[in-house]
């Protein structure tokens, strides 16, 4: 071997080398990386419980909803005053943590009776958060598989594959409200 092609070698033997610590170091780091905090991914993925200070369940179908505020103190009460039972904090919690599985992209003018809504939603969430902003959130359907409902959120043109236990939950404190 001449000596310019061994120093060539060389060169491409240490470019080989740096690459492949590079590729461990990376890949390490990767691996060193806390987990994420939720094992699902959320609708709402910045939102804690604690910014919720008012919520309204409603089924536009049956003219019924029930609809719960923060007083001074922080307890969930009714627009009435009557102090309401731990489900409160559960019904923050749950749409706090409103779990998806997947996001379905919808075409604006197609038609949305497929994911179940017809003229209403099966139930309709309003949120009201301590900054005044506001989210929305609306059900429709059940998935062929059973296990999800179809939901529409705030003024996104996805349509978003909530888990079902998070809207069945939704739905009895609706029927049964949570009142002290």
């Amino acid at each position: 071997m001449k000596r310019g092609e061994s120093r060539q070698l060389l060169i491409l033997l240490l470019i080989f080398a740096a690459l492949l610590v590079a590729g461990l170091v990376v890949t390490t780091q990767q691996a060193n990386q806390p987990a994420p905090e939720y094992p699902f991914l959320r609708v709402y993925p910045e939102l804690s419980e604690s910014e919720i200070v008012a919520v309204r369940l409603r089924n536009p179908n049956a003219d019924q909803s029930f609809t719960m505020t923060r007083d001074q103190n922080g307890a969930w009460i009714t627009p009435e005053g009557l102090p309401i039972n731990e489900n409160g904090v559960l019904i923050a919690r749950t749409l706090a943590l409103l779990p998806y599985s997947q996001k379905i992209t919808v075409l604006p003018g197609v038609d949305l009776t497929e994911y179940g809504f017809s003229l209403n939603s099966r139930l309709y969430v309003e949120i009201i958060l301590a900054d005044g902003n506001t989210h929305g959130v609306a059900i429709g359907g059940l998935a062929p598989t059973q296990l999800t409902y179809y939901a529409l959120v705030d003024d996104q043109s996805e349509v978003y594959v909530i888990l079902r236990p998070a809207v069945e939950y939704l739905i009895a404190q609706l029927i049964n409200p949570p009142t002290a």
